[in-house]
């Protein structure tokens, strides 16, 4: 396996873009989660060394007792919960598993409670299954169907019910394009099984 330091690519840090690596999520070259082991890949690639800036973030509030979520705005970022709202209720609206708000106000909107661990949280402990494969695909060609196309929609946005992946955040909403769906399904081929192919 080759194995470059941050010294030989410049002081960044180094990553592979090849599926195999992606699929644990880390991309690094020297990563040996999961059985497949690290890569043997050269075409290694230096992380974009420009800085984030790190994005206020909204309060989260979980009510057990009433089985709901309640999200606030940062007062950095004020407008922030309602797009959100209005993006999942527009899902909902089109017949795809998303949790719509329940009712909203000015800087906050308070949500459904979904009990289930987040794709991470399944990833983390293995392979989808293939009723999960099968309901991401579902979700994905919904979703085509329904001519939205679903930004920044990745493991930690993804809620399993035990039938369905529900939404419970995501990014703008775009129209549908052939280009679009298959940059998002390739996203999520690396989270597959190869044995099972993907979820194309």
């Amino acid at each position: 396996m080759r194995s470059a330091s941050p010294a030989e690519k410049g002081g960044h840090e180094v990553y592979c873009p090849c599926p195999k690596c992606l699929r644990c999520g880390c991309g690094r070259t020297d990563c040996v989660n999961g059985d497949e082991g690290p890569c043997e890949c050269t075409d290694l690639r230096p992380r974009n060394p420009r800085p984030r800036n790190p994005r206020p973030r909204k309060t989260i509030l979980l009510d057990h007792a009433r089985r709901v979520v309640e999200k606030q705005d940062h007062p950095d970022a004020p407008g922030r919960v309602a797009k959100q709202a209005a993006r999942l209720r527009r899902l909902a609206d089109l017949g795809l598993p998303a949790t719509a708000p329940l009712d909203e106000g000015e800087g906050w909107a308070r949500y459904p409670l979904v009990r289930g661990p987040t794709m991470r949280e399944v990833l983390a402990a293995g392979p989808l299954d293939l009723t999960q494969q099968q309901a991401l695909t579902g979700l994905l060609t919904a979703a085509q169907v329904a001519d939205v196309y679903i930004g920044d929609l990745h493991d930690k946005n993804l809620i399993w019910s035990g039938t369905d992946w529900i939404i419970i955040d995501c990014g703008a909403l775009r129209r549908w394009t052939a280009e679009r769906g298959k940059r998002q399904r390739q996203r999520f081929d690396w989270l597959s099984p190869p044995r099972a192919g993907g979820v194309s």
